[in-house]
Parts: structure tokens; C-alpha cells; sequence
């Protein structure tokens, strides 16, 4: 440490006693104890740090001194008092270890300057200011530092013992006044941010005694309950509304929440209460309750906040009443029904589609549904069609569709494949249903094959010809190549029919 700075006061003034110690004049001790009958009365802690730091200039002969308190929030100095003219430029807060009040504070020891401009730890603006010697001491309550001093002068100075020893005795007189104001306002101040708290949050909040009746109960508490204050106050929750459990049962007052907190002295968090009012006015509540302690550490009152979760209710019933719905339609349907996620995977297949495609519903879920369809209907291994209406780029999709049964047979069916969307209009799953129309499309290649077909001989009938006579000719066209049509008859078979009917010329 250089030989400038003391961090302990060094008895070696001449006029000390036996013990190190020096006689206190008679005006010091009058002004400490002046202070020290300011610091028991109800001064305000600026009024009172103010007092402190003129004494100290006075009692030193010096011009300058600062009082810093510690705020625990924001882990800084904060200045409560200061009688120095030169304000601009200075900052309000230190950091523990800046500045000689910083430090003393840090090390829960007084510092010594003799010449400030030397010391290392001097701070730009004290230097810009010509301050030559300087004292640090910290202000020490219950066994913690509180605070600290900075007693500044602008002459050349050496502080001694004598000194140190009156600002020591100055900085036992304020600190735990310091500090029980420090209390008073803090617990002021929490008083008010809790009422603020209390009246303005959204939620509501009540107050229970260890009888159990309410004490009190917030704006939002009367508005959701639709309760005034002064119809709860002094009487207990069963005389205000009956509690259910969300299977239903009725809370018997002793499994109440209030009862419940107070003997087990924990909080109890999440409880969803059904609560009917004496108007037969139903409410779903989903409430929090904290015990509240006394000095001996019994819990003597419970808040509980809650909210309003009624319209979460219905629309959680709204919802299972709808689920219950599709789960009624979706498993008894005759048509195949899947769900398939944006990347065309199933998600689930109701029975009709299992029994249709031959699989298992395991099997079937979180496959492509791309891989039960015939590859004519794909392209790289995809349905297009489903890729777009994934996309939002369609809405619908009506599609004939063949499937690959898992025996191998071919399955015709005709799907209609719908987008739903969420509640912010986002894609969530498509819904296909798949009518299996197998029967019909071999009925219909029945009478496509006898309206082209002759129904004696089974060849082809001049409708068929037409028609592929008609498909020749575009393709010669398109591919620039001849074409013959070669005509066969049978010489005197009018006669055969003619003679012996139509019926022997068929055979």
C-alpha cells in the first residue's frame, strides 16, 4: 500500500493516551451529540445524511463530504447527501471499490488519502476539481456496511488519528438511524408497489384470516365474482358460494383451500374450482394460494389469487363435444377416412379405410399415403394434387383414384381430400375420405365392353371401329405417316340370311 494511503488509524499522535486513543474536545462532543439526538427523532434519512456531512466538514475544517447508501437492486452507491459546490460531471452512484467511498465501503475499513492527486484509485473529476486529501469510511449496521463517507479537501492536508476517530464515532451515530429509515422507506414504498399491485392486477385476490373468513378482496376479486368487498368481508367462503372438484364432487369445507394452506403451510398452486354462487351463477376458477407468516413462523392468513377461466371451460367443452363428434363419425363411417399431415403422411385411418386397403391401422400410420396409391397416379413417387391442396394452393380435391390393395388387387376409389385450417388461418392436416368404388367401375367396364362389343361374337361393333378408326387418322396425322383401311366381305352371305334368317347366319 503506498505510504499515502492508511486503510487502519495509526496512534501516534503525540497528546495519546495509554490506549491509542484521543481525548474528543468539547465541541465535538456536543455537535455528536446533537446528532445523535437527530438520529433517534423521526428526521428523514436525506435531512439526517445532510446533517452528517456538515458536521463532519465543520468538525474536520475541511470543505467537502458525500454520504453514499447501498441499494441492493441495482448493487450501487447511491448519493444521499453531498455539500460540495461542483456538481457537473459528478455521478450519483459508485461501484463498490471506486472512489474513496467505494472502497471503504468494499473493505468495511476506513482509507486515508495524504495525496489524492498520487493515489491510484483517484477519480477524473476529483482530480479535475483539485481535491488533495480525502477520507473513506463506511457506515456499519447490524454488522454490514450500509453505506459509506467521503470526506474531501481541496488544501493540503494529512489526516490523523483524531480525525479518524470523530468521523468513526459521526458513523456510529448515523448508520443504523441510516439504515432504519433505509428499512422505513423500502417497506413504505413495497407497501405501496403491493397496493398498486393489489388494485390494478387483472386477476383477482383475497385475503383470508386463520378463522377463515375474508379480510379483503381486490377490484378484479368483486368484479369476477360479481361480489362487493363489503358482502365478503367477515364471512368465510361457504357462506359466499359452493366449491366442486372438476369431476364434480363437492369440497367439503375442511378440503377447502384456505383449511388446506394454513395446516400444511404450503402454497398450493393450479387448483381449478367449479364455483356455483348462492344466484346459482356458475364460475370456473383456477386459483393460487400462498400461506402468510408471522414472526414465530405459523401461518396465519392465505392469499389467493385466481382468474376467471368460465369461457376457457366452455370452449375446452365446445371442443371435447366436438371431438367427441368426429371420433363418433370418423370411427363408425362407412367411407375411409384418414388424416394426413402437410407432408402427406397419415396420422390415423379409421376402420373402413383399414378394411378397404387391406392394412392394419399401425400399418398405415406415419406412411405416405402416396404409398398405397398406383404409381399411374404419381409423379416421383407423389400425388401432386395433394402436394397443392397441402400448399393452399386449392381448396378441395375430388380425384378417382386407384389403391394397391395389400393382397395386391386394385381398389377404385373416389376421394375428396379438404385443407383444415387453425384458428389464425394455418395450415394444420388435410381429410380424405375414400368411397370405395370398385363394384361400380367394373359394372361400368361391363357396359362400356357391350356397347363396343358385338353380343354374339364378342368382336368389336362398328361404334369401336368408328372410334378407333377416328384415333388412327389423328395419329397419322401427327406423325406424317400413311394409313390403310382394308374392307373384307363374304360373297352371297344375303342370300343366307335372306333364306334362313338372321339367326342361322349368326351361327
Amino acid at each position: 500500500m503506498p505510504s499515502d494511503v492508511h486503510s487502519t488509524p495509526e496512534s501516534t499522535h503525540p497528546a495519546a493516551d495509554a490506549g491509542g486513543r484521543m481525548p474528543v474536545g468539547t465541541k465535538a462532543l456536543a455537535a455528536l451529540h446533537e446528532l445523535a439526538i437527530a438520529a433517534s427523532g423521526q428526521l428523514e434519512p436525506q435531512a439526517l445524511a445532510k446533517m452528517a456531512v456538515d458536521l463532519a466538514c465543520d468538525l474536520l475544517g475541511v470543505d467537502s463530504a458525500a454520504l453514499y447508501w447501498w441499494v441492493s437492486t441495482d448493487a450501487l452507491l447511491h448519493s444521499l447527501a453531498d455539500n460540495r459546490k461542483y456538481q457537473e460531471g459528478m455521478s450519483r452512484t459508485l461501484q463498490p471499490g471506486k472512489g474513496v467511498a467505494g472502497v471503504a465501503f468494499q473493505r468495511v475499513a476506513p482509507i486515508l488519502i495524504d495525496e489524492y492527486p498520487k493515489w491510484e484509485g483517484a477519480v477524473g473529476w476529483a482530480l479535475e476539481h483539485g481535491v488533495q486529501a480525502a477520507v473513506g469510511i463506511p457506515l456499519v449496521a447490524r454488522g454490514r456496511p450500509v453505506g459509506a463517507m467521503a470526506i474531501l479537501t481541496h488544501e493540503p492536508r494529512r489526516f490523523d488519528d483524531d480525525d479518524l476517530r470523530l468521523l468513526n464515532l459521526l458513523a456510529a451515530q448515523v448508520a443504523p438511524s441510516l439504515e432504519a429509515g433505509r428499512l422505513d422507506v423500502d417497506l413504505a414504498a413495497s407497501e405501496q408497489r403491493f397496493r398498486s399491485l393489489y388494485g390494478t392486477v387483472a386477476c383477482g385476490v383475497l385475503v383470508l384470516s386463520a378463522s377463515g373468513v375474508v379480510l379483503q378482496v381486490n377490484p378484479a376479486g368483486e368484479r369476477i365474482l360479481g361480489l362487493s368487498g363489503e358482502a365478503m368481508r367477515g364471512k368465510t367462503p361457504e357462506q359466499l358460494w359452493r366449491g366442486y372438484r372438476e369431476d364434480g364432487t363437492e369440497i367439503a369445507p375442511t378440503d377447502r383451500l384456505g383449511p388446506v394452506v394454513l395446516r400444511g403451510g404450503r402454497p398450493v398452486h393450479g387448483f381449478i374450482q367449479k364455483t356455483v354462487l348462492s344466484n346459482d351463477r356458475v364460475l370456473w376458477l383456477l386459483i393460487d394460494a400462498i400461506p402468510v407468516f408471522d414472526a414465530e413462523g405459523k401461518a396465519v392468513q392465505v392469499v389467493a389469487s385466481f382468474v376467471d377461466m368460465t369461457d376457457r371451460k366452455r370452449v375446452e367443452e365446445a371442443l371435447r363435444e366436438s371431438e367427441e363428434r368426429f371420433r363418433a363419425v370418423f370411427d363408425r363411417a362407412a367411407l375411409g377416412i384418414a388424416r394426413i399431415d402437410l407432408s402427406g403422411r397419415i396420422i390415423e385411418a379409421n376402420p373402413a379405410l383399414v378394411q378397404m386397403l387391406g392394412y392394419t391401422a399401425e400399418e398405415l400410420t406415419h406412411n405416405p399415403l402416396a404409398s398405397y396409391i398406383h404409381p399411374d397416379h404419381l409423379r416421383d413417387g407423389h400425388l401432386p394434387e395433394l402436394g397443392e391442396l397441402a400448399e393452399g394452393a386449392r381448396q378441395e380435391l375430388q380425384q378417382e383414384l386407384r389403391y394397391v390393395h395389400k393382397g395386391g388387387g386394385i381398389v377404385w376409389s373416389r376421394a375428396i381430400a379438404s385443407l383444415v385450417r387453425g384458428p389464425s388461418n394455418e395450415p394444420l392436416f388435410v381429410i380424405v375420405m375414400a368411397d370405395n368404388i370398385s363394384a361400380r367401375k367394373a359394372q361400368e367396364r361391363i357396359l362400356e365392353h357391350q356397347a363396343l362389343h358385338d353380343a354374339l361374337t364378342d368382336l368389336p361393333n362398328r361404334t369401336l371401329l368408328y372410334d378407333r378408326l377416328q384415333q388412327a387418322i389423328l395419329i397419322g396425322k401427327r406423325e406424317q405417316h400413311p394409313l390403310a383401311l382394308l374392307v373384307m366381305d363374304l360373297d352371297r352371305f344375303k342370300e343366307i340370311n335372306d333364306s334362313f334368317g338372321h339367326h342361322a347366319g349368326d351361327d
